[in-house]
Protein backbone atom coordinates (compact mmCIF):
# COMPACT_ATOMS: atom_id res chain seq x y z
CA UNK A 1 0.00 0.00 0.00
CA UNK A 2 1.28 3.43 -0.80
CA UNK A 3 -0.20 6.75 0.11
CA UNK A 4 -0.30 9.47 -2.49
CA UNK A 5 3.10 11.20 -2.70
CA UNK A 6 1.32 14.54 -2.12
CA UNK A 7 -0.13 13.35 1.21
CA UNK A 8 1.60 13.10 4.58
CA UNK A 9 0.30 10.77 7.28
CA UNK A 10 1.28 12.08 10.71
CA UNK A 11 0.77 9.61 13.55
CA UNK A 12 0.29 11.00 17.05
CA UNK A 13 0.98 8.63 19.94
CA UNK A 14 1.27 9.03 23.69
CA UNK A 15 3.88 7.44 25.90
CA UNK A 16 1.20 6.91 28.54
CA UNK A 17 -2.53 7.46 28.79
CA UNK A 18 -3.72 10.88 29.90
CA UNK A 19 -0.91 12.99 28.43
CA UNK A 20 -3.19 14.84 26.00
CA UNK A 21 -2.61 12.92 22.79
CA UNK A 22 -6.18 13.33 21.52
CA UNK A 23 -6.34 17.05 22.31
CA UNK A 24 -2.94 17.59 20.67
CA UNK A 25 -3.97 15.62 17.55
CA UNK A 26 -7.19 17.61 17.13
CA UNK A 27 -5.48 20.97 17.60
CA UNK A 28 -2.55 19.98 15.39
CA UNK A 29 -4.90 18.89 12.57
CA UNK A 30 -6.86 22.14 12.84
CA UNK A 31 -3.66 24.21 12.90
CA UNK A 32 -2.33 22.47 9.78
CA UNK A 33 -5.59 23.12 7.97
CA UNK A 34 -5.83 26.78 8.99
CA UNK A 35 -2.18 27.77 8.72
CA UNK A 36 -1.41 25.96 5.46
CA UNK A 37 -4.91 26.41 3.99
CA UNK A 38 -4.97 22.81 2.86
CA UNK A 39 -7.34 19.85 3.22
CA UNK A 40 -6.69 17.83 6.40
CA UNK A 41 -8.28 14.58 7.57
CA UNK A 42 -8.27 13.67 11.27
CA UNK A 43 -8.57 9.97 12.16
CA UNK A 44 -9.49 8.77 15.64
CA UNK A 45 -7.56 5.50 15.55
CA UNK A 46 -7.13 5.09 19.32
CA UNK A 47 -7.69 1.43 20.30
CA UNK A 48 -9.08 2.59 23.66
CA UNK A 49 -11.18 5.38 22.19
CA UNK A 50 -14.46 6.13 23.87
CA UNK A 51 -15.16 8.69 21.19
CA UNK A 52 -12.77 11.26 22.62
CA UNK A 53 -12.37 13.04 19.28
CA UNK A 54 -16.17 13.11 18.94
CA UNK A 55 -16.30 15.08 22.21
CA UNK A 56 -13.34 17.33 21.35
CA UNK A 57 -14.79 18.21 17.93
CA UNK A 58 -18.43 18.20 19.02
CA UNK A 59 -19.31 15.80 16.21
CA UNK A 60 -20.97 12.43 15.74
CA UNK A 61 -19.15 10.68 12.88
CA UNK A 62 -21.16 9.69 9.81
CA UNK A 63 -19.02 6.58 9.43
CA UNK A 64 -16.53 4.95 11.77
CA UNK A 65 -13.14 3.63 10.71
CA UNK A 66 -14.55 0.08 10.65
CA UNK A 67 -17.42 1.19 8.40
CA UNK A 68 -15.04 3.00 6.05
CA UNK A 69 -12.95 -0.17 5.84
CA UNK A 70 -16.08 -2.11 4.85
CA UNK A 71 -17.38 0.61 2.47
CA UNK A 72 -18.52 -1.25 -0.63
CA UNK A 73 -18.57 1.66 -3.06
CA UNK A 74 -15.50 3.19 -4.58
CA UNK A 75 -14.19 6.27 -2.82
CA UNK A 76 -14.02 9.33 -5.03
CA UNK A 77 -14.47 13.08 -4.70
CA UNK A 78 -18.22 12.48 -5.02
CA UNK A 79 -18.48 9.70 -2.39
CA UNK A 80 -16.06 11.06 0.23
CA UNK A 81 -18.80 13.25 1.81
CA UNK A 82 -20.71 10.00 2.51
CA UNK A 83 -17.91 8.60 4.69
CA UNK A 84 -16.11 11.67 6.05
CA UNK A 85 -17.69 13.96 8.63
CA UNK A 86 -17.07 17.64 7.99
CA UNK A 87 -16.47 19.99 10.92
CA UNK A 88 -17.76 23.56 10.53
CA UNK A 89 -14.13 24.74 10.41
CA UNK A 90 -13.52 22.66 7.29
CA UNK A 91 -11.61 19.87 9.05
CA UNK A 92 -12.52 16.39 7.81
CA UNK A 93 -12.96 13.61 10.36
CA UNK A 94 -13.44 9.86 10.64
CA UNK A 95 -14.17 8.58 14.13
CA UNK A 96 -13.20 5.36 15.84
CA UNK A 97 -16.62 4.84 17.46
CA UNK A 98 -19.91 6.69 17.79
CA UNK A 99 -20.33 6.15 21.52
CA UNK A 100 -18.36 4.87 24.54
CA UNK A 101 -20.12 1.48 24.46
CA UNK A 102 -18.54 0.64 21.06
CA UNK A 103 -14.99 -0.58 20.47
CA UNK A 104 -12.64 -0.02 17.56
CA UNK A 105 -12.39 -3.29 15.65
CA UNK A 106 -11.07 -3.02 12.11
CA UNK A 107 -9.20 -5.05 9.53
CA UNK A 108 -6.01 -3.02 8.95
CA UNK A 109 -5.59 -4.18 5.33
CA UNK A 110 -9.11 -3.17 4.33
CA UNK A 111 -8.79 0.25 5.93
CA UNK A 112 -5.35 0.89 4.40
CA UNK A 113 -6.82 0.30 0.93
CA UNK A 114 -9.43 2.98 1.62
CA UNK A 115 -6.79 5.24 3.17
CA UNK A 116 -4.78 5.03 -0.04
CA UNK A 117 -7.76 6.47 -1.92
CA UNK A 118 -8.43 9.09 0.76
CA UNK A 119 -4.80 10.21 0.58
CA UNK A 120 -5.40 11.48 -2.96
CA UNK A 121 -7.84 14.06 -1.59
CA UNK A 122 -5.95 15.34 1.47
CA UNK A 123 -2.57 17.01 1.89
CA UNK A 124 -2.31 15.82 5.51
CA UNK A 125 -3.87 12.97 7.46
CA UNK A 126 -3.41 13.19 11.23
CA UNK A 127 -4.03 9.90 13.04
CA UNK A 128 -4.63 9.89 16.80
CA UNK A 129 -3.28 6.45 17.77
CA UNK A 130 -3.51 6.80 21.54
CA UNK A 131 -0.98 4.82 23.55
CA UNK A 132 -2.15 1.21 23.05
CA UNK A 133 -0.52 0.11 19.81
CA UNK A 134 -2.24 -2.94 18.36
CA UNK A 135 -2.05 -4.33 14.80
CA UNK A 136 -4.17 -1.54 13.32
CA UNK A 137 -2.15 1.24 14.95
CA UNK A 138 1.13 -0.44 13.93
CA UNK A 139 -0.12 -0.67 10.32
CA UNK A 140 -0.78 3.08 10.33
CA UNK A 141 2.64 3.72 11.87
CA UNK A 142 4.25 1.77 9.02
CA UNK A 143 2.65 4.19 6.53
CA UNK A 144 3.37 7.34 8.55
CA UNK A 145 5.56 10.11 7.20
CA UNK A 146 6.19 11.30 10.76
CA UNK A 147 5.41 10.21 14.30
CA UNK A 148 4.76 12.71 17.07
CA UNK A 149 5.10 11.32 20.59
CA UNK A 150 3.22 13.37 23.18
CA UNK A 151 4.66 13.33 26.67
CA UNK A 152 4.75 15.37 29.87
CA UNK A 153 7.64 15.92 32.32
CA UNK A 154 6.65 13.28 34.88
CA UNK A 155 8.89 10.37 35.84
CA UNK A 156 6.37 7.62 35.08
CA UNK A 157 5.41 9.16 31.74
CA UNK A 158 9.05 9.59 30.71
CA UNK A 159 9.75 5.96 31.66
CA UNK A 160 6.78 4.68 29.61
CA UNK A 161 7.70 6.98 26.70
CA UNK A 162 11.22 5.53 26.65
CA UNK A 163 9.68 2.05 26.54
CA UNK A 164 7.43 3.11 23.65
CA UNK A 165 10.36 4.54 21.67
CA UNK A 166 12.32 1.33 22.25
CA UNK A 167 9.34 -0.79 21.07
CA UNK A 168 8.92 1.36 17.96
CA UNK A 169 12.60 1.12 17.09
CA UNK A 170 12.55 -2.65 17.65
CA UNK A 171 9.44 -3.05 15.48
CA UNK A 172 10.92 -1.30 12.46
Amino acid sequence: MALSPQCHLIAVVGGKGGVGTSVFAAHFAAALMLELRTPVLLLDADAKSCGDQNVILGLRPQKTIAEVAQFSGSLSAQTIPQVVTQHSSGLSYIGAVRSPDETLTVNPELFLKQLETLSRHYKFIVADLGNDLKDFQMALLQEATAVVIVTVPEVLVINQTQRLIHELLTAT
